[in-house]
């Protein structure tokens, strides 16, 4: 550091790199930080977690000497401009304003203004200091003294040329009169106790419990945060902030103590307006006004639509508890079976079985009903597991297995039983070692003897037309020896076979849409067609897929495509193929 400078409650340092470091308390934003975190009470805030002060500009902006006050801070820039940030309260930054800076972002770098020291801005100072609460003052390259704060520079139009040079005489203060006990003495000195600035001097006490002219407030001290802060300010209102400020009758859910009951009403809950000018009634509850709001059951007359029949009553009448919370039944309770209601002598009613299941009637499980007469409970879908007959809900019971069987559940044998709950099969007795020639096919084997798992050969095997499918005697594959296969050349048309020799199947030329010749069959047991003639739907302009072309359709060839080099091709005009004499 080349420079230090400890104010009231923090300290600001210059460094060789022209960068300025502040620490200590920030409740003003007077550390440059753009918030109102403290620096330097905890450990690891320092060092290079302490980060400079971004005061904008470059080259010959930067700062060369620095100050600071009780709770703002000033730089002075190589170029002879001045920057202050932090409290503002009266006018100590010299922004025609009381808006603090450096507590929020966006107000430091270059958006944190030059002072206005007069000549149309272009007064240069060699000097700055922050003093000690409330002002501050720079000396300028012409030897004048310039001094600001105290409630000068806290309005527009105060700074600049309008802000006045202070004498150099040895008056401390002068406020134009001879008067003491004003804060300004008849020998012009400042008086114990008291403020002054300007000229003429303004003084004035802050803490003492009055508000003096130049104070919005005194509430006897100088703490800040309590409503009034140390420089005798209110502090700025927001609507919206939840904290009730000057001229608000309340601020979100800053209600200063007021309730819908302080307020006259019954009960409810108290809102504030969103312009901060009044309460919002709306939650809030008058009982007895024969209007039911939100938070009663009902009002007087009032029963929210509530009556005996809707309450599962027969009959009779409702009335509305004085305190607007509940209801006054008159209500007739004759039972009326099958409403879902349980009432007078009915043991239950449809759904409402009056708390009761199968297991606290002493069944082990199922569904209760009720007795379509509401005078008793119906049994029917109760379980009783242990007493060997298998009920609706049960897998089994006891020695009743439902049919089944190890066999049946996959298992090579063995004996099946049920597990106590009766919700599962007992079958830790079942076996599952396959025995191959039971002719039973078990999970290890792919058949066995007559059980061949549902195949034929015609399902087995791809192609086969028939046979005896039969099992290896190991169980462990299928024995095809005794399937069969189609014989191309056999003149028996078999399987996948469309022809074989002369069996055409019925089929001729004209089948294939050809209007004469002989249609034969092929050595692959398939149709040949090369020997059938005229194509019965030659000359529609469509080359079907028998036809090389027909009329205008070439199926996309051109001389081309026969080593011409051009012409035009045609079709013959028995579409038996492509005409190329027009091609050159």
């Amino acid at each position: 550091a080349v420079a230090v400078s400890a104010g009231e409650f923090h300290s600001c340092a210059l460094l060789e790199n022209g960068k300025v470091k502040c620490w200590g308390a920030n409740h003003s934003g007077q550390l440059g930080q753009s918030d109102l975190i403290d620096r330097g009470d905890v450990a690891g805030g320092m060092g290079d977690k302490l980060y400079a002060i971004d005061l904008g500009g470059s080259g010959s902006s930067r700062p060369i000497a620095i100050s600071a006050g009780d709770s703002h801070s000033c730089a002075l820039l190589e170029n002879g401009q001045v920057k202050c940030w932090g409290n503002n309260s009266l006018g100590q930054l010299g922004q025609g304003e009381q808006e603090n800076r450096g507590d929020e972002y966006g107000e430091m770098g270059d958006k944190l203004l030059p002072i206005d020291l007069g000549g149309s801005g272009s007064a240069r100072a060699i000097a700055v200091s922050a003093g000690s609460y409330s002002s501050s003052c720079a000396l300028l390259e012409d030897g004048q003294v310039k001094c600001w704060g105290a409630s000068v520079g806290d309005e527009p139009g105060e700074m600049g040329d309008n802000l006045p040079v202070i004498s150099a005489s040895s008056e401390a203060c002068d406020d134009g009169n001879l008067v003491s006990f004003d804060g300004c003495d008849g020998s012009c000195a400042v008086e114990p106790g008291y403020h002054c600035s300007g000229s003429p001097s303004r003084c004035f006490v802050c803490g003492n419990h009055i508000v003096e002219p130049d104070e919005e407030c005194d509430d006897g001290n100088l703490v800040s945060g309590d409503g009034c802060d140390f420089g005798c300010r209110l502090p700025d209102v927001v609507c919206g902030d939840d904290v009730k400020g000057a001229g608000e009758v309340c601020d979100g859910t800053d209600l200063d103590g007021q309730s819908c009951l302080s307020t006259g009403h019954s009960g409810g809950t108290l809102a504030c307006d969103p312009g901060c000018a009044s309460f919002d009634f709306g939650g809030c509850e008058v009982c007895g006004n024969d209007v039911q709001e939100a938070g009663e059951l009902c009002d007087g007359t009032d029963l929210g639509g509530e009556s005996c029949l809707n309450l599962g009553y027969s009959g009779g009448t409702i009335a509305c508890d004085p305190s607007c919370a509940g209801f006054i039944y008159s209500c007739t309770t004759t039972p009326v079976c099958g409403n879902d209601l349980k009432e007078g002598t009915e043991v239950c009613d449809g759904t409402d079985l009056n708390g009761q299941s199968c297991l606290s009637n002493g069944y082990s499980g199922g569904t209760l009903g009720c007795d379509p007469g509401c005078a008793s409970f119906n049994f029917d879908g109760c379980e009783f597991c242990g007493n060997d007959v298998h009920e609706a809900g049960e897998v089994c019971d006891g020695t009743d297995l439902n049919g089944q069987s190890c066999l049946g559940l996959g298992y090579t044998g063995g004996t099946l039983g049920c597990e106590a709950g009766c919700a599962s099969f007992d079958v830790s007795g079942c076996t599952t070692v396959a025995v191959c020639g039971n002719n039973l096919r078990e999970p290890t084997e792919a058949c066995d003897g007559t059980d061949l798992d549902g195949y034929t050969c015609v399902t087995f095997l791809m192609g086969s037309i028939g046979g005896t499918l039969a099992c290896h005697p190991q169980c462990i594959q299928f024995d095809v020896s005794g399937c069969t296969y189609p014989i191309c050349g056999d003149s028996i048309i078999e399987g996948a076979e469309a022809c074989d020799g002369p069996a055409l199947n019925g089929m001729s030329c004209t089948s294939f849409l050809y209007a004469g010749g002989a249609l034969s069959c092929n050595f692959n047991c398939g149709f040949d067609t090369s020997s059938c003639t005229g194509s019965l739907t030659c000359n529609n302009g469509v080359a079907e897929p028998h036809e090389p072309c027909d009329g205008g359709d070439l199926k996309g060839l051109t001389c081309l495509n026969f080593g011409y080099s051009g012409g035009t091709l045609a079709c013959d005009p028995a579409c038996l193929g492509l005409d190329t004499t027009g091609c050159i």
